[in-house]
């Protein structure tokens, strides 16, 4: 996430944000939400991050303004495809968009497995009881209603064994990162993996986007290999990229293109 400044400008930029979706870090337990700040002015909502909370230059706005004509429509056609928000993967799971009444059983499921997520995952030492969880909902609607992506729950037989999310969507360059966790008594079922690659093809065939990211901790050998099953292709790797409960991590990335 950007850093939350504002500095003084000269009087020929253009301060930001005049109509915008501030990004704000959620406590728990993924990524970044966005909260809706509404007011007249331009430009768009969502745009990515960087044009939060920083004075822009005019000059510097206009192309990403010329740009951003051509993006309204991907918003629009997704809200037409996702109006049951909800994606079978299996015979007996599916993919959900959460709401506040899974609150409860999200929060059970990292319970369950807060020793193992949490040798990973930042979020799970951030998430202390259902009210955490109930923030991340909120935010999560507010994300999904803004075109800017997710977060579902994989359930198995009417039963939340997992979650996986399509990160805050960056429209200009047509790119994002997608996450997912799953319940260690349903692990090696293949859900993570077909849980992905719906996310995957949501991301290509109805948001149109050009690429898409996975991220995992080097350790993570489970995530690295469901990566490298769905086609991505491994791309480097970020030191000392994640603060997790006081220890930093190495992340390797892994990358698909939709002409992959």
């Amino acid at each position: 996430m950007e850093p939350d400044s504002n500095p003084e400008g000269p009087s020929d930029e253009l301060r930001y944000p005049s109509r915008a979706a501030r990004l704000v870090a959620s406590a728990s337990p993924a990524a970044p939400v966005f909260e809706m700040v509404d007011s007249v002015g331009t430009p768009p909502s969502w745009l990515p991050s960087i044009f939060m909370s920083f004075n822009i230059r005019q000059s510097c706005w206009r192309p990403y303004k010329e740009a951003s004509k051509s993006l309204i429509g991907l918003r629009a056609g997704f809200d037409e495809n996702v109006e049951m928000s909800r994606w079978p993967i299996a015979e007996d799971a599916e993919l959900r968009i959460l709401s506040h009444g899974d609150s409860g059983e999200v929060f059970e499921a990292i319970e369950r497995n807060r020793g193992r997520l949490g040798e990973y995952l930042p979020w799970v030492h951030l998430t202390h009881g259902v009210a955490d969880v109930e923030g991340f909902i909120a935010g999560s609607a507010a994300q999904h209603s803004s075109g800017m992506g997710f977060h579902a729950g994989i359930f198995l037989s009417g039963r939340l064994v997992g979650c996986a999310g399509i990160h805050p969507i960056d429209r200009l360059h047509r790119n994002v990162s997608i996450g997912y966790w799953i319940d260690a008594g349903v692990e090696g079922r293949g859900l993570v993996t077909k849980a992905a690659g719906e996310l995957v093809r949501i991301c290509f065939a109805d948001y149109g986007l050009h690429r898409v990211e996975i991220r995992c901790a080097v350790g993570n050998e489970r995530s690295r290999a469901i990566a490298l099953r769905l086609g991505f292709r491994e791309e480097g790797i970020l030191r000392g990229a994640q603060l997790v409960n006081g220890r930093w991590l190495d992340l390797r990335v892994f990358g698909r293109l939709a002409d992959d």
